[in-house]
């Protein structure tokens, strides 16, 4: 059976990243201009550069993820790499090693499923790494060209991580690979803001009675529907998006006329 799933899996793994990839572009774009001031990204050997931070993630699972960003040093490109991070605990070593395709300057982050957490009181996992330090080598590199690079060999280093805690949801795999989609989360809530200034805030300007109104608003901004409001704004192409970036311009626009109308 798992042969007979596995190319359906692929197909439609192409389909939505052909309709959904520049969404998640975008808003993982985003999240790494407002994290600029605080990644302390570290070189290693001049090849790829990594940041000491790294995320505990909530997912909606339930699980956790820990989560640690690269990227290719100003002017490399990397056709793939692999790397190997590894945490010690009581004399144990734990070890993942990454397969990474297509790195470029634009941060990737990667989870370490492998590295074992620590667990708070409650017996929950924190997505920690079990030892107070982390071993990073380069293993790998494969230019653009598909040679492998030489000089990688002693790309090895071990620093001490600061953890930052996500909040649940703010990101998701996809792809194979994870991307911050708060972006995208706050624009359904800029959906559902202007869904209660049309229906319920603007009074004068629509049909009564009030209490019909509100109930569809609420039927209007379930999560299923707000999801499918902002797909329907932004699939394929994720212009809308972008427009947000440079502010609510329609929202602004419909206030001043509901204020004019009021001073009327």
């Amino acid at each position: 059976m798992a042969g007979i799933f596995s190319p359906i899996r692929i197909l439609s793994s192409a389909v939505s990243k052909r309709f959904f990839l520049d969404a998640f572009q975008v808003s993982d774009t985003h999240y790494w201009q407002r994290q600029a001031p605080k990644a302390f990204w570290k070189d290693l050997r001049g090849f790829i550069e990594y940041d000491t931070r790294v995320i505990s993630a909530p997912m909606r699972n339930g699980k956790s993820a820990l989560l640690i960003a690269v990227r290719a040093v100003r002017g490399r490109r990397f056709k793939r790499i692999k790397l190997s991070i590894a945490a010690k605990h009581d004399g144990v070593v734990y070890r993942d090693t990454l397969d990474i395709h297509n790195l470029t300057e634009e941060p990737r982050l990667v989870g370490l499923p492998d590295i074992c957490l620590k667990l708070d009181p409650k017996g929950r996992d924190h997505a920690v790494p079990v030892s107070g330090s982390l071993f990073i080598k380069l293993a790998e590199a494969v230019n653009s060209y598909d040679v492998s690079v030489d000089g990688f060999q002693k790309s090895a280093e071990i620093f001490r991580p600061v953890v930052v805690k996500a909040q649940r949801g703010e990101f998701v795999k996809r792809w194979g690979r994870f991307w911050n989609t708060m972006l995208i989360e706050k624009e359904k809530q800029n959906i559902k803001s202007r869904s209660y200034f049309r229906l319920v805030k603007s009074a004068g300007q629509l049909w009564r009675p009030l209490r019909l109104r509100r109930a569809l608003h609420e039927l209007l901004t379930i999560r299923p529907l707000l999801s499918l409001a902002f797909w329907n704004e932004n699939l394929g192409t994720a212009n809308h998006l972008r427009t947000s970036l440079e502010g609510p311009k329609e929202f602004v626009s419909l206030a001043m006329k509901l204020a004019q109308t009021e001073a009327a």
